[in-house]
């Protein structure tokens, strides 16, 4: 009887273990800031944003942290690019999240040979018109 306790006991941990795992998270020491909008207006817009990388555990995180300066440059190009009614709506921004984090994965699968980035998140987002 002890021993029927014992196997479902270890075979319960065995499958709690299989489920647990630490989410960890790359935020960039400094937020971006840069000029968007049609360069052809007199006014140009500001906007400033930081972000948060979403990676499985602390080791990811190392391996996405050693090539901080190429995430970041992708993450300015894209940002550069937007027009103002691009980052004017939560639906605009979503889609300007989701082509961040594809930019990035491509740019890790090359490098790393695997997307190790999760999900890309805004922790500040202020836009200056």
């Amino acid at each position: 009887m002890v021993k029927r306790y014992l196997g479902i006991l270890c075979m319960a941990l065995m499958l709690g273990a299989g489920n647990s795992y630490a989410v960890s998270f790359v935020n960039f020491d400094e937020h971006f800031t840069t000029n968007f909008g049609d360069p052809e207006k007199p006014k140009l817009s500001y906007l400033r944003v930081n972000v948060a990388l979403k990676v499985d555990n602390d080791t990811i995180a190392t391996q996405v942290r050693n090539h901080t300066p190429y995430i970041r440059d992708l993450i300015i190009s894209h940002l550069v690019k937007q027009q103002v009614d691009t980052v004017r709506t939560a639906e605009a921004k979503n889609q300007m999240l989701q082509d961040i984090l594809a930019e990035i994965q491509a740019f890790l699968t090359e490098e790393e040979g695997d997307s190790l980035v999760q999900e890309v998140l805004f922790t500040e987002f202020i836009v200056q018109e």
